[in-house]
This record gives structure tokens, sequence and C-alpha cells, in this order.
């Protein structure tokens, strides 16, 4: 049994004039599906450029050389490592970048920032990455609560980025799929404003990626977004 894939996708400015977000899908054959979600950072459209810069590069050299997970996104580190080297009006600027690349029984990839992946399966939901934020690692070490977390003045603070000063640690992505599940990919101005079980509750009255992108806007206008904010969502069928 072959699995197939449909998805929905969108990349909105939000309130903001300019949309730092990037958003590449992409088919692979036989039947495979790729995916990426980047949100950038930086002065003098330098945002925007390491985004789209992020998400152009992964699937190319990943078809072109079979380079490994790990190793294509570092290679995005360094292109803009350089490109900032060569033009001082983009020092500082930076990425996130979340991709995977689903095939008959998998999804494999990378991690670096606070874009996201979250499976939904049944009556569950769960996160598939670990935002790399301040926030995230004082949770982690049981330094804020839940209920702290939320107001923490530094919640938005990233602690890994393409193209940032440090040379950043990437975490890879490979999880099982099976026919029923609903993946989705998102920045942080979509999951800074929808809980995890609020996007559960929208994916349950989404009877498609694309309904269920539709109400995830919808809600998120209700809400004022704040920030750009990006999803794609994937049904394995």
């Amino acid at each position: 049994m072959r699995l197939v894939f449909q998805h929905a996708e969108l990349s909105s400015a939000g309130p903001r004039e300019l949309n730092e977000d990037s958003v590449e899908v992409r088919e692979f054959d036989p039947g495979g599906l790729g995916v990426a979600v980047a949100d950038g950072l930086g002065g003098y459209f330098g945002g925007e450029i390491a985004s789209r810069k992020a998400t152009d590069m992964v699937f190319r050299d990943l078809q072109k050389a079979k380079t490994e997970s790990s190793e294509a996104m570092l290679n995005i580190h360094r292109a803009l490592r350089s490109e900032q080297d060569t033009d001082k009006n983009l020092t500082g600027m930076a990425t996130t970048l979340t991709y995977g690349i689903f095939s008959n029984e998998s999804v494999v990839g990378g991690h670096c920032g606070d874009t996201r992946i979250v499976l939904i399966r049944g009556k569950g939901i769960k996160k598939i990455t670990e935002d790399h934020t301040e926030v995230q690692r004082l949770l982690g070490l049981e330094k804020l609560s839940k209920e702290e977390a939320i107001n923490y003045s530094r919640r938005h603070i990233l602690e890994r980025a393409l193209g940032a000063k440090e040379p950043p640690v990437i975490d890879p992505v490979n999880f099982k799929i099976e026919p029923g599940d609903r993946v989705v990919f998102s920045s942080d101005g979509v999951h800074e404003k929808i809980f995890l079980r609020e996007l559960w509750e929208i994916s349950k009255v989404s009877d498609t990626p694309s309904r269920f992108v539709l109400n995830v806007e919808t809600e998120l206008n209700k809400r004022r977004p704040e920030d750009n904010f990006s999803l794609v969502c994937i049904d394995v069928n």
C-alpha cells in the first residue's frame, strides 16, 4: 500500500509590512513530499532573504548531492554567514528552519529554531520538534512552570538559528506515519497564539487540509496576530 499526501499551505505577513516567513512544498519521486517552513530575522530585509534562502536550498541540496540532513542545514548556515561577510547590510540575518520529507512510512528531516512540527493522530496531538528558545530550555530544567512560561518576558529569545554567530546544533527529524495522520508545520506566529489542544479542536472540525488552514487563519485573525504566520497541513491517506 502506497501512502498519498494531501496538503494545503498558508503564509501571511499578519500585521507587519514584510513577511519574513518562507514556506516550500515540493514533490519528490516516487510519491514523496518535502515540506519546509522558515522564520527569518534581521534588519534591512535580512530575515526575508535568510528564510527564503533556507527553503530554496534545503531540498535542492538534498536532491542534487544526496546530502545528509544536518549537513544540508549546515550548508545553509555557511551560505548565510558568507552572504553577511559580503554585504554588511545583512549582518545579523538568520533564520529558523524545520523541514521533513514524507515517504511511504516515515518523515525524515531536520530542525533548528522555533518553527515546529506537530502530529495529530486519532484523539491525540503531540509536538515532534522541541523549540530552541530560552523559555523552552528553562521549562526543561524546571526553572519555570507552564503558567510562568506564558508571561515570561524573554519567551521569544531564540537559542539556535541558521546564520547566527555560533554554529547551530541541528536536531534530526525522524518519525513514523500511518494512514489517517495529520501533520502540521508552523511558524511561531501560529503556535504563540493557538495552543496544542486548541489546534486539535480545530483539526477535529476540519475535514481537509484546506479547511484546516482556513480555520486556523480565521482563529488567528480573531486573536489579532502580532507576527507573520505560516503553516502547512498534510493529511496522510
